[in-house]
């Protein structure tokens, strides 16, 4: 059984600030009860040490080329699998479904396919972060977003920056795109890892191949 579809338009977003959007999404999907707990939903971090990552179907990218962005990093909301139902991708800035079956996720943004080989700087990787744990310690001051003239990229958010309830740190978003620290165990046991290995990893997640990912919400 699938979650009831609802519209992305009634959730918070601001372009460029995805991973502020996902914080909104995850507290109005748990203070809405659209999801059965906040336990089952689990924030996903895409990026590479290139910090080039091809995801397809979005909502920025070109229609003749099959939605294609290339982003430095990109964050989604991910819903493991209940009794009835299959995980789910919650993902603002897609054309797909919202939410998407992972699988389908998996088959259109990710164009994973034996035909399909990403070349070296495109891999992906992916830290995977509790929703609580990401409500409760991320935080951002938006600076990333600064030039040096001390212009905006992109117009920030009509909502207040994001301070660490837990902490009241004020910046710590690079931890979160670095796919170098806090790394899950070799390849040969990616479908050992669990989301109970991630759970008990501690603030800020595990990172993680595709492979992994996919293992551990059972895909």
């Amino acid at each position: 059984v699938a979650p009831a579809r609802v519209a992305r338009g009634e959730f918070l977003h601001a372009p460029c600030y995805c991973e502020e959007n996902v914080y909104r999404l995850a507290e109005a999907l748990a203070a809405r009860r659209l999801v059965p707990s906040l336990s089952q939903l689990w924030v996903v971090f895409i990026s590479n040490p290139s910090k080039q990552v091809p995801l397809w179907y979005q909502a920025a990218g070109r229609r003749e080329q099959g939605g294609l962005v290339v982003w430095d990093y990109h964050v989604i909301l991910l819903q493991s699998k209940g009794d009835t139902s299959e995980p789910q991708v919650w993902d603002l800035d897609s054309l797909l479904p919202f939410p998407c079956s992972l699988m389908q996720y998996t088959a259109c943004a990710f164009q994973r396919s034996a035909s399909f080989t990403l070349a070296p700087q495109h891999v992906r990787r992916y830290r995977v972060v509790p929703a609580q744990a990401y409500l409760d310690f991320f935080a951002s001051d938006r600076h990333h977003m600064r030039l040096p003239d001390g212009e905006w990229r992109a117009p920030p958010p009509s909502w207040p920056e994001i301070t660490a309830r837990a902490d009241g740190c004020t910046n710590n978003l690079q931890r979160y795109w670095d796919m170098l620290s806090d790394v899950a165990g070799s390849s040969s046991s990616s479908r050992s890892l669990s989301l109970s290995s991630v759970a008990r990893a501690g603030t800020y997640g595990l990172v993680m191949g595709e492979e992994e990912l996919l293992g551990c919400f059972g895909v």
